[in-house]
């Protein structure tokens, strides 16, 4: 037996030590830092795509505004201006054939009448812009030389001067026509120059949306297979204290059984101990009432009931003592019974704790995974914006615009990522929450099955202490009756010292029968305790049992769910 106990001691060393090895193991595991070590970086990788598309978003923007501004209304009136010429040019032109013709000059004030104003309207457009100084010059002095070119034939009288005067006008406007078109040209230059710079921009924005991307997709993976070894290395825990607890409910269930059978032992010795009081004191009592009718008949039977009384007293002492055994070994199986329950409840306490410290953690994880979906919707938003932007550019923005349209895809791919990890999240968190569940009622349990171990050791120490006081009382006994059977054999001793000694005799029986049935009322609660005690180790045995399947399933039940959603992401725009 001693050897049983031993060898039971040592596995339940190896299995504490076991499970404090995974407890260590799990409480090392940097599962919440590389989680938020995984969402900084994924929020870093996001913000830069974000101001990487605010800055080409101003760039274009900034562009088209200098277009709008500067460049569109010069050409606007270079090209104005050109037009303005060839019709002066084709007046002159119907003048001079009219003049050939018919030989007479019509009146040419309104053949240029149109140009002074447009070149007006283009030398101020152009004139707060440095580059285009030259040219405005060159126009305004061709202008000025048709001015008095004109002023000097409305002084002539001649037709003839006039004419040839006139036939050199176009000459000079068309040196007026090709200095707007070297204008146009000019700005056409410059234009082509912008929409280069917006395509090389928009090419390093491909480049590096496709790196961040890359890198977007390499920080889920991460976090995706840290989040599931965690998850795993928490599960073997749990799993683990559940069958331990499965295992000590048990052990309990048996400490409690074998208390049980004692206990009955016990119930059995103190009834028969009883009966024989009971037939010692009715002995007492006839003997007495005999006395008192023969003298001569009484002494005579008092040697023989001294010896019968003695014998009895001494059969009841041996048997109390046995008692007494029977009870220390049912106060050593409580003693160990309050250990094992200590060490469950200490063990669900810790698991109770590792559980918490995950929730924690899960929390945390989806307040991250809010803060994602946040910024995908912001990320959204800033491609709507984009998107808009690109239309107004026109031609200039075209390419702008498939960026902006990827952007978007990029966004909502992380969105529909974060609700997935929102979703499994919120599974192990309903799991955690339930295993928590568990734990506070393994460990209320425990708690009460210590509670009633201590209760019956309680028990156990005042049968002892009746125990005690029932020795002292058949030591008593047992004097009185060594003391009646010498005096029954001096026939000569006195009546009243006889009669006197019996009344004792009688009296402590019946304190001694009184006793018994303290004892017997005490045994009959210790019974009700212990079969508590078996009804609770039965209930935690299939909690835990539960618990160990409802871990199964919801561990099968993630895994299917990753199996059907698997989130898509495109590292590269293009492909």
């Amino acid at each position: 037996m001693r050897l049983s106990k031993l060898l039971s001691r040592v596995g339940e060393g190896r299995q504490r030590r076991r499970a404090r090895i995974d407890q260590e193991v799990v409480r090392g595991w940097p599962v919440l830092w590389l989680v938020r070590v995984s969402l900084v970086v994924f929020l870093v990788v996001v913000a830069a795509t974000a101001g990487l598309l605010l800055m080409n978003v101003s760039n274009l923007r900034m562009g088209v505004q200098e277009l709008s501004s500067k460049y569109l209304e010069i050409m606007q009136y270079a090209s104005a201006t050109i037009t303005d010429v060839e019709k002066a040019k084709a007046s002159l032109y119907n003048l001079l054939s009219t003049y050939y013709t018919l030989g007479t000059l019509s009146d040419h004030s309104s053949a240029v009448s149109g140009l002074d104003f447009t070149i007006l309207t283009l030398c101020r457009a152009a004139e707060p812009y440095e580059e285009y100084r030259e040219i405005i010059m060159e126009i305004q002095e061709a202008y000025s030389w048709v001015e008095d070119q004109l002023a000097a034939i409305r002084e002539t009288s001649s037709d003839q001067e006039a004419a040839d005067a006139l036939a050199v006008l176009p000459t000079y406007l068309q040196r007026i026509a090709n200095l707007s078109s070297d204008l146009n040209l000019q700005i056409w230059t410059e234009v082509r120059d912008v929409v280069a710079e917006a395509d090389a921009s928009v090419q390093r924005t491909y480049r590096m949306l496709g790196i961040l991307g890359g890198t977007a997709v390499v920080v889920i993976a991460a976090l995706g297979l840290f989040m599931t070894g965690g998850v795993k290395r928490v599960y073997r825990v749990i799993a683990a204290t559940s069958k331990n607890a499965a295992a000590r409910a048990v052990a309990s269930m048996e400490t409690a059984n074998a208390m049980k059978e004692r206990a009955n032992e016990v119930a059995a010795a103190v009834t028969q101990a009883e009966a024989v009081i009971d037939e010692v004191s009715s002995r007492s009592s006839r003997v007495v009432s005999e006395n008192l009718e023969r003298v001569n008949v009484v002494i005579s039977g008092l040697a023989k009931s001294s010896q019968k009384t003695l014998e009895s007293a001494r059969d009841t002492y041996s048997m109390i003592e046995k008692l007494e055994e029977n009870i220390q070994e049912s106060n050593t199986a409580v003693a160990d019974t309050v250990s094992l329950a200590t060490s469950n409840a200490e063990s669900a306490r810790t698991a109770g704790e590792k559980a918490a410290a995950f929730q924690t953690a899960m929390r945390q994880v989806n307040q991250m995974t809010a803060r994602i979906a946040e910024i995908a919707k912001q990320t959204q938003l800033l491609s709507f914006n984009a998107s808009i932007e690109a239309a107004r550019a026109g031609d200039a923005g075209r390419g702008f615009q498939v960026v902006a349209t990827e952007i978007k895809s990029l966004a909502d791919d992380s969105k529909k990522a974060a609700d997935e990890i929102r979703a499994v999240t919120e599974s192990i968190q309903d799991a955690a929450n339930e295993i928590s569940s568990f734990i506070e009622s393994t460990v209320a349990g425990t708690e009460q099955v210590q509670n009633m171990a201590r209760r019956v050791a309680e028990v156990l120490k005042e049968i002892l202490v009746s125990f005690t006081q029932i020795k002292e009382l058949m030591e008593g006994v047992t004097e009185v009756a060594s003391t009646q059977e010498e005096e029954a054999s001096d026939a000569n001793a006195g009546y009243e010292e006889a009669m006197a000694a019996m009344l004792q005799i009688n009296a402590q029986l019946q304190e001694i029968s009184a006793s018994m049935q303290q004892l017997v009322d005490m045994n009959q609660r210790l019974l009700e305790d212990i079969e508590h005690t078996t009804e609770n180790a039965n209930e935690q045995a299939r909690l835990a049992e539960v618990v160990a399947d409802n871990i199964q399933i919801l561990v099968r039940r993630i895994k299917r769910k990753k199996e059907r959603q698997k989130p898509r992401f495109r590292i590269f725009p293009w492909a």
